[in-house]
């Protein structure tokens, strides 16, 4: 079967309800006991330093703008003003922005890494802990109703914690912790429905699947792929096939390469079907 976007639309087609169904007693199972988390650890290595280094970044910032004591950092337009009177322009505040200048100047290094702090202590400080039982556990609610039947959690959506938060995801006393993981199950899957040779060929070789795809589409050998390219390869690979747009794949790679152009990113898809390596005349075709 050759591998086009026509296949990926018939294969996303197949009815997993069956297969999921039996999940259900699971799912509820594993919803009503919850996953136990290690608060003590957590408080101790993760919150109190994040809040400490919190407490150091706003008077640094509030010393090299000479802010007074009402004027908030959590509210860009009370500061901005600060900023050009100091001799800065920043045509904007956002992370976006600053992630992009931080370099440049101290002041701008300063104020992202105080508003990243406070991204992660407003979704994994105290409304994180507030969320746990008298157990000590976390209740995410598990379920599989998703368009590709996928295992998803939401309130709070367990599965998206940073490593920085679920490696404190610990067996309760008396049990122990298990941890296990599928490699490119989603890809492996997709190899096996559609037959497409340069997926088999890849797991069948032990190819990193990723850096495949990433030299396949920048037109590179694979000795020569960055870090940051393999993770734009992973982002097409996992877009793609559940059906992400060339839009929505720009805004997914942005998260990696911020200058990407969207018309890159429209190339990047097109590359994906119209790529493969290998084939006997030399041609790259999906």
């Amino acid at each position: 079967m050759e591998l086009n976007e026509s296949t990926l639309l018939s294969l996303s087609e197949f009815d997993g309800a069956q297969a999921v169904d039996p999940l259900e007693p699971v799912l509820v199972m594993m919803t009503k006991t919850g996953v136990h988390f290690n608060t003590a650890d957590y408080q101790q290595n993760v919150l109190w330093p994040l809040i400490n280094d919190q407490e150091t970044l706003r008077l640094e910032i509030k010393n090299h703008l000479k802010l007074n004591n009402h004027q908030s950092l959590d509210i860009d337009t009370n500061i901005v003003w600060n900023f050009y009177s100091a001799g800065y322009k920043p045509i904007s505040l956002s992370m976006e922005y600053l992630k992009k200048v931080r370099n440049e100047t101290a002041i701008y290094d300063l104020l992202y890494r105080y508003k990243k702090n406070r991204q992660f202590l407003n979704q994994y400080g105290t409304s994180l802990l507030n969320r746990l039982d008298d157990q000590n556990c976390l209740h995410g609610h598990w379920s599989t109703d998703t368009a590709t039947g996928r295992l998803k959690c939401r309130s709070p959506a367990l599965q998206a914690f940073p490593s920085c938060v679920s490696e404190y995801f610990t067996a309760p006393p008396g049990f122990v912790r298990i941890i296990g993981d599928y490699s490119h199950i989603d890809l492996r899957v997709l190899a096996q429905l559609s037959g497409d040779q340069t997926l088999i060929q890849a797991f069948n070789d032990n190819t990193d699947v990723h850096l495949q795809t990433a030299g396949a589409i920048l037109g590179k050998e694979l000795d020569l792929i960055t870090d940051t390219e393999r993770q734009i390869g992973k982002k097409i690979n996992f877009g793609i096939i559940y059906g992400m747009t060339s839009y929505s794949l720009w805004k997914a790679i942005r998260k990696v390469n911020p200058d990407l152009k969207l018309q890159d990113a429209v190339r990047y898809r097109d590359n994906f079907f119209l790529h493969t390596r290998e084939l006997p005349d030399g041609k790259i075709k999906y």
